[in-house]
């Protein structure tokens, strides 16, 4: 229960969580996979007790099965409830089945009417319990054919009503292929006409058609996988976990259109990458592929790094913010020394240490398509950064490196400005937050007083003062390339910004410049004043 939601809200009624407990025993502390399933067992318990209560005792296989009139009417006025979004009903509209419907045991009664005339009045246990029996219901009249599936496509049965089209697909699936494959791929012509909205609901429509012993939701993946004809499919923020990313794994070896996929913030686990690596071990359209913020580890960085060894299409892979650590680092640094396709690769915040950073640098001395690479946000160090900035001596690819937030201090921006010496191709480097200080400040402010390629650099939140900023600002009158340079969180003074003020006067390529959140003061602002009314570049 601690691990489903449903579950928890099915038990807040304690005649729920009696049914529960009694499932629980019966089938040995397994519950079903598929919630239809669930239900349809707790459905059957009822009745099994209803006819104990009243010494009905020969023995009957399928009692759903067996009442199916009574429990047809039952589903037909929950469904009318929901479409009226009403939770409760009147006795007269159980007509004559009433007397068996209040005694099964689904409802409870309800005060109704006025206080002069009151009336009974009836509501199901849960509102889930009137989600399935409207699905029964519908389910009974597409297998009687008074109603297609695809009738269940639409806007209303997407949103509000959607946990009965969940149900409804799930109950189907233990009765008939055929129809649950047509009501799939309504769902799919629904997503892609709304491009990519809905998405969600066909994976977990997929999910609830889980049978023991089948891969009939493998079969329904594909069949998914093979009607979608979307490019971009953004699933972000969907909470889809490794279930979801299973499906989409089946449906991305055989969809033959997606070239983006963003399953970023999804609580995907080890087990759902695992299935998306072999995935794209297959797929031949992917190039875009977004895992951010999800829960992938060593293991799964792993499994990814082989696909990548394989894979001739993927050119952008960001697998930030999870926690795939040096050893995972470590094994996608082995693939991009063989992968002929990668331009950009994003580890920000990934718990990497000056090892994994180490093993990296190894990787781009020899490989010939990376041009943006982001480890912003881990730990690398000073040693990291050191065997980073041997790299980039003799990298000819790379364009952008982002190193944000990774503690490199004065000795590591030391290295990094002996690179960027002699290195001919980086045009945007972010050193921001790493605590470089005036030191690290001044070796840099050397490097770009040579360097001839970069136009980006961030040196913000580096405690930076007067110093630091003075020999900056000498780089910059001399300096022929940057346009945007970013000094922002710094603790740069009047005296700081005297000086930058100066430069400006001459530099004759900065557009952007940034100098809030320093200590400029009154005087400050007076000097870039002046400075920028000769200025003819500043933006």
């Amino acid at each position: 229960m601690s691990r489903d939601k449903n579950l928890r809200e099915i038990a807040a009624n304690p005649l729920n969580t009696a049914l529960l407990c009694l499932l629980c025993e019966e089938f040995e502390g397994t519950l079903p996979e598929s919630r239809a399933q669930l239900y349809l067992d707790m459905v059957e318990c009822v009745l099994r007790r209803y006819r104990k209560r009243k010494g009905l005792l020969e023995k009957i296989e399928d009692l759903t099965n067996h009442y199916k009139p009574q429990l047809n009417h039952l589903g037909k006025v929950a469904l009318n409830g929901l479409l009226d979004d009403k939770l409760d009903f009147n006795e007269s509209e159980l007509r004559n089945h009433a007397k068996d419907l209040t005694e099964f045991g689904f409802l409870s009664v309800q005060p109704g009417g006025s206080k002069l005339r009151q009336t009974l009045h009836y509501a199901f246990l849960h509102k889930s319990f009137q989600e399935f029996f409207a699905a029964f219901f519908i389910c009974s009249q597409i297998q009687s054919k008074e109603m297609k599936p695809e009738e269940l496509v639409s806007a209303r049965y997407f949103i509000e009503l959607k946990q009965i089209l969940l149900f409804s697909c799930g109950i189907l699936a233990m009765k008939c292929d055929e129809q649950v494959v047509a009501l799939v791929k309504s769902l799919t012509n629904k997503v892609n006409k709304n491009e990519s909205r809905g998405a969600k609901i066909v994976l977990e429509a997929i999910n609830e058609c889980k049978r023991e012993k089948s891969d009939f939701h493998s079969h329904l993946s594909k069949s998914f996988g093979t009607d979608l004809n979307l490019t971009n499919l953004d699933l972000s923020y969907n909470f889809i976990s490794d279930a979801g990313a299973t499906c989409i794994a089946e449906a991305i070896k055989v969809n033959k259109t997606l070239t983006n996929l963003d399953l970023s913030y999804n609580f995907i686990s080890d087990a759902g990458a695992t299935c998306i690596a072999e995935a794209i071990k297959v797929n031949k359209t992917l190039t875009n592929l977004y895992l951010r913020g999800n829960d992938i580890s060593a293991a799964g960085a792993t499994c990814f790094a082989e696909a990548i060894k394989v894979n001739k299409t993927l050119t952008n892979l960001d697998l930030s913010g999870n926690g795939i650590s040096d050893a995972g680092a470590t094994c996608i640094a082995e693939a991009i020394k063989v992968n002929k396709t990668l331009t950009n690769l994003y580890l920000r915040h990934n718990g990497i240490s000056a090892a994994g950073a180490t093993c990296i640098a190894e990787a781009i001395e020899v490989n010939k398509t990376l041009t943006n690479l982001d480890l912003s946000g881990n730990g690398i160090s000073a040693a990291g950064a050191t065997c980073i900035a041997e790299a980039i001596k003799v990298n000819k690819t790379l364009t952008n490196l982002y190193l944000r937030g990774n503690d490199i201090s004065a000795a590591g921006a030391t290295c990094i400005a002996e690179a960027i010496k002699v290195n001919k191709t980086l045009t945007d480097l972010d050193l921001s937050d790493n605590g470089i200080s005036d030191a690290g400040a001044t070796c840099i402010a050397e490097a770009i007083k040579v360097n001839k390629t970069l136009t980006d650099l961030d040196l913000s939140d580096n405690e930076i003062s007067a110093a630091g900023a003075t020999c900056i600002a000498e780089a910059i009158e001399v300096n022929k390339t940057l346009t945007n340079l970013y000094l922002r969180g710094n603790d740069i003074s009047a005296a700081g910004a005297t000086c930058i003020a100066e430069a400006i006067k001459v530099n004759k390529t900065l557009t952007n410049l940034y100098l809030s959140d320093n200590v400029i003061g009154a005087a400050g602002p007076t000097c870039i004043a002046e400075a920028i009314e000769v200025n003819k570049t500043l933006t």
